[in-house]
Parts: structure tokens; C-alpha cells; sequence
């Protein structure tokens, strides 16, 4: 089936849903599939070994890891350093006991370049300060709403998917028109990967 099939196919389909039809949240409608038109399948893992892609994803995220990141107050017209709080050493030493705040930070940054959003579960202590940031691989992820409310579906292989609400997900969205998800750059650019 080739690509204008398909988006004639996604475009009669979305046609019977309406916005509050869960259907029309489903990404799948939106990647038109994993295939492009050279027929080769193209996904945010195999775009990696394109050297530039993966050279690109390096570069910007690598950078942004490596940038000082620092937990402002503010108190009147004075600035400081918060560095008492709880989530300081989090976002600035070790999110979580296996990572460093600059791997963390180069793992959700190459997550919003490839798949176009970013997502770590928030881990709180019993005061509901933030102890841990745990990444989550977007592929993984689906977000819904329910009653105004968003939620995430994390897909957990074998095991049944968790359902985390919108207090215990960092996400971070990369550019996207709809206010809730970044648009995979590698699905845009299916076509050319290909």
C-alpha cells in the first residue's frame, strides 16, 4: 500500500471520530506506520545509524547534558541558589542511584529529538518532595484524557501497562501543534531517511 493510500485511509478514519473519541488520540493514525516510501522500514532506532542523524542527536544532546542546570528562589527583588531543597541534588548530582544529572539530562534531550517528547517518572518521598526522575523511552509511552484529565499509558512489554497520572510524569515535549505531544522528527522525515 503505498503512502497516499495510507493517508487517505487515516484521513477517512479520523473523519467518523470525533476529538473526545480516544481513537484520535493514537499516534499510529499520525506516523502514517513505520515503512517509507523507498518501502524501507524507518524508526528512531535505525535513523541512529545514519551517521549524521546520529552525530546530530550526539552533538545536541551531549551539549545540553553538559550545561549547568541550577534551582533558582526568588524572594523579593533577590536571587539565590536553592540549593537545600530536595530536588536540587536530583536535577543537579543524580536523579535517581544509576544515572548522573548529565546522563539523565542527554538521555531525555535525545529523546525529544528523535521521538519528539521527553518522559521521566517522578518518584516522590512521603512529604511529596521530588527524591528520583526515572527515563522513560517515548516509544513506550501513550497519553490520554479522561474526565479533563491527562494521563500516561506506559507499555510494559509482557507485564500489563502502568497508567501514570500527569503529577508523576516529567514531560518534556519537543515542537508539536496540539499542546500535549512533539512531533517524532524521524517520523517527518521518514520520506528522506528512507
Amino acid at each position: 500500500m503505498n503512502l497516499l493510500n495510507r493517508f487517505k485511509r487515516a484521513i477517512g478514519y479520523l473523519k467518523a471520530l470525533g476529538l473526545n473519541d480516544p481513537k484520535a488520540w493514537s499516534s499510529s493514525i499520525w506516523n502514517l506506520a513505520g515503512t517509507s516510501v523507498a518501502g524501507e522500514t524507518v524508526t528512531e532506532e535505525t535513523a541512529l545509524t545514519n551517521s549524521a542523524v546520529y552525530n546530530a542527536v550526539s552533538l545536541i544532546s551531549g551539549t545540553i547534558g553538559a550545561l549547568p542546570l541550577h534551582l533558582m528562589q526568588k524572594k523579593g527583588d533577590k536571587k539565590r541558589i536553592a540549593d537545600e531543597r530536595t530536588v536540587y541534588s536530583v536535577l543537579h548530582d543524580s536523579p535517581n542511584p544509576f544515572m548522573t544529572a548529565m546522563a539523565f539530562r542527554e538521555a531525555i534531550m535525545a529523546h525529544v529529538l528523535l521521538w519528539g517528547n521527553g518522559y521521566a517518572e517522578i518518584v516522590r518521598n512521603g512529604y511529596g518532595e521530588v527524591v528520583e526522575l526515572w527515563p522513560i523511552t517515548p516509544n513506550r509511552v501513550s497519553i490520554g484524557m479522561e474526565s479533563g484529565k491527562v494521563y500516561y499509558t506506559i507499555n510494559m512489554g509482557n507485564q500489563p501497562d502502568v497508567i501514570l497520572p500527569r503529577e508523576k510524569v516529567l514531560h518534556i515535549p519537543g515542537r508539536g501543534f496540539d499542546g500535549f505531544q512533539g512531533y517524532s522528527v524521524v517520523a517527518m522525515a521518514r520520506k528522506s531517511f528512507g
